[in-house]
């Protein structure tokens, strides 16, 4: 209940007071992942995705499998142009929640920015939650695969 306003303060533009609330929040309640990660969201909503990183690290550090925690991270590591990282934590998170969509949705994201940008070169390597189906997911795979195919007939890519 105390966490709620945070958002709402945010949305008001107020965020040196929502930041001041969560360390309040975090003095009483150090070990509280929830705590950890709305710092993190009042972070990004200042525009420091770094010092979010590091909220969603301490969050992940109290509890690994702190869900919103990991997906944040993998947006936060894309945002931060860190999509290696990225497509590391966001497999993480696939095989962690394999029924959540956004976890492979976020995965097909970065693969295919990888891929885009040359860093995934076949099919195998994205390695992409085969037998998971979902309609918002399922064009993510489908654009990986014909971006790779396409680049595998260039001359001179490895696999």
């Amino acid at each position: 209940a105390a966490i709620a306003p945070i958002g709402l303060l945010c949305e008001l533009g107020r965020t040196d007071e929502a930041l001041t609330r969560c360390e309040r929040l975090t003095a009483a309640a150090p070990g509280n992942p929830d705590i950890r990660f709305n710092t993190g969201l009042v972070h990004e909503a200042r525009g420091d995705l770094v010092s979010a990183l590091a909220c969603y690290d301490v969050a992940l550090e109290r509890d690994p499998r702190h869900r919103p925690s990991l997906l944040n991270r993998g947006l936060a590591l894309t945002r931060l142009g860190r999509r290696e990282e990225a497509y590391a934590n966001n497999g993480a998170a696939a095989a962690a929640f394999p029924d959540l969509a956004d976890s492979h949705y976020n995965l097909a994201e970065v693969a295919l920015a990888l891929v885009r940008e040359a860093k995934v070169r076949h099919v195998g390597t994205i390695n992409l939650a085969t037998g998971y189906r979902h309609e918002r997911i399922e064009p993510l795979y489908r654009s990986a695969a014909v971006t790779v195919q396409a680049d595998q007939q260039q001359p001179g890519l490895r696999e």
